[in-house]
């Protein structure tokens, strides 16, 4: 802000905090949990199965170095090391079927970890087969830059489905995680309660892990170890016990239902100002729709309004490069500015981030766009390389008609391909919506369904950059002739399933499903 109504020190501001609370049934479900391991003293077992933890490599010990969760003291120290198999593994036949997860499950743990673990990806869990350790049945891992993943691959498919979280995991603090998966096949991941993830994710076991031993925290070949402490790992079987973001646990966890809340869903709205305020700058900032200062859901991929610069309003703040003449504007804007595009070699950059893998998650990619030229292929956002990068794109195509692209194998296209029934309108805004529910990808245009098509494949984990008004983020054909406004990418949910409402205000971080 500007000072105008007089000299103020900047240090001098307030923060005020809404939060709007609904609360869920509140019935705590009627389950105890398979394996429930306290790991405050020891390795024990307090759950109802008979789940034995033993050592591999480096001596477990109990430290109150960081205490708990809860206050005071110990908890379960594990550090990484590059020459020791620094691990623990399930005992028992009976303990190895009860880790396979072919239904409905809930993991949920306390983690604090250690400085420079989002450097590379770090095991949780691997649930290998009887001598086999090329294709893990089941693993969770912290990937690279801390962003809790389950991935899953058939015996011998070589072929992985993964499912990643939308916000990184922190370093050098207590941190609740839960991830959940519910007889509908839903997938969900909770960090500290809050729903980080919901995606559909359906895989069965083949049973071929008996015969073999489930391992924390490191991988077969010792090069993923994790360092941490870590109190409460608990794990249920047939159960689903979160669905909604819920309050985390304040006392240590057991293994019985007494401390199974379905909690509260909570939605938080921290507004910053200085305590001199300008009015004029106020107005501004509002009718730009960058006041208050909003917490955006992690599931927002990437929100570009156009507001006067290119800059990312995402939680996850990334950098947006202009390439050619690709530049914001104020004329034309559906709500406040946009970005214009020539169709001359213009378009922008993103960095490539695991929060763009779509892989099998449910997604959306929306916006305004005004075409100007029916002229051929012109990109509108690409997560797409050369061979063996190819994952997702969204062009508009010959005579003006949205068109979806999608690559399983990373290197052929239009293995999922869609071409909407109906063109834009030149020279006119148009809300678009590209989504994904489940195996159904829809194209939506002023918020009629214009094309469905169904493939329940998972798309190419392509490390390729983002490309916006462009084809590849490596090339400058096939470019937009037009402008974009208030464009979005949405990971983990599908914003539109049926016919809606056109949004007729800026979208900010609202996740409204077909409103």
């Amino acid at each position: 802000m500007s000072r105008k109504l007089g000299a103020f020190d900047p240090a001098s501001t307030a923060t005020t905090t809404v939060f709007s609370i609904s609360t869920g049934a509140g019935a705590a479900i009627a389950a105890v949990a398979q394996n429930m391991f306290p790991l405050s003293t020891d390795l024990s077992n307090t759950g109802a199965g008979d789940g034995v933890l033993s050592t591999l490599g480096t001596v477990i010990t109990f430290s109150s170095a960081v205490g708990t969760p809860y206050g005071a003291g110990s908890a379960m120290r594990i550090q990484d090391s590059s020459s020791t198999r620094n691990k623990l593994e399930i005992t028992s036949a009976a303990a190895v079927e009860m880790m396979e997860f072919s239904s409905a499950f809930t993991w949920e743990w306390w983690m604090w970890r250690d400085s420079g673990q989002n450097s590379s990806h770090r095991v949780l869990f691997d649930s290998r087969e009887n001598g086999e350790h090329s294709y893990p049945v089941l693993l969770i891992q912290f990937s690279s830059g801390g962003f809790l993943r389950v991935s899953n691959a058939s015996t011998g498919s070589g072929s992985y489905q993964d499912r990643t979280a939308g916000t990184a995991a922190a370093e050098q603090q207590w941190q609740h995680y839960a991830i959940t998966r519910d007889s509908s096949d839903t997938l969900r991941m909770f960090i500290d309660g809050v729903k980080v993830l919901a995606t559909s994710f359906a895989f069965s076991f083949d049973n071929k892990a008996t015969g073999g031993r489930p391992e924390f925290f490191s991988d077969v070949n010792v090069t993923n170890n994790s360092a941490h402490y870590m109190r409460d790992l608990r794990i249920f079987k047939d159960t689903c016990v979160y669905t909604t973001s819920f309050s985390v646990p304040n006392q240590p966890m057991t293994a019985t239902n007494e401390t199974l809340v379905i909690a509260t869903s909570t939605v938080v709205n921290t507004r910053s100002h200085s305590h001199v305020w300008n009015y004029s700058d106020i107005y501004k900032a509002r009718r730009a729709d960058t006041w208050p200062g909003l917490v955006y859901d992690p599931q927002i991929a990437l929100y570009l309004p156009f507001n006067g610069s290119l800059t990312d309003f995402s939680s996850y703040g990334h950098t947006v490069s202009a390439v050619g003449d690709a530049a914001v504007t104020t004329s034309p804007f559906q709500f406040h500015g946009s970005c214009a595009f020539d169709g001359n070699g213009d378009l922008l950059t993103v960095p490539h981030n695991d929060i763009f893998d779509f892989v099998g998650n449910d997604f959306t990619i929306e916006g305004f766009i005004n075409p100007t030229t029916a002229a051929g292929v012109q990109g509108v956002y690409a997560q797409w390389g050369g061979t063996g990068s190819r994952s997702f794109k969204v062009v508009i195509s010959t005579n003006a008609k949205l068109e979806i692209n999608g690559s399983k194998d990373g290197s052929s296209g239009g293995q999922i391909n869609q071409l909407a029934s109906t063109a834009f309108e030149l020279n006119t805004f148009s809300h678009f919506a590209v989504t994904r529910e489940g195996s159904n990808f829809r194209i939506f245009i002023n918020g009629v369904n214009r094309g469905t098509t169904t493939d329940s494949g998972a798309l190419y984990n392509s490390s390729a950059n983002i490309a916006i008004g462009g084809n590849r983020a490596d090339q400058t054909t096939n470019t937009l002739f037009g402008n974009l406004e208030d464009f979005r990418v949405i990971n983990g949910l599908a914003l539109y399933t049926t016919d809606f409402e056109v949004p007729t205000r800026s979208l900010n971080n609202t996740l409204t499903v077909n409103p």
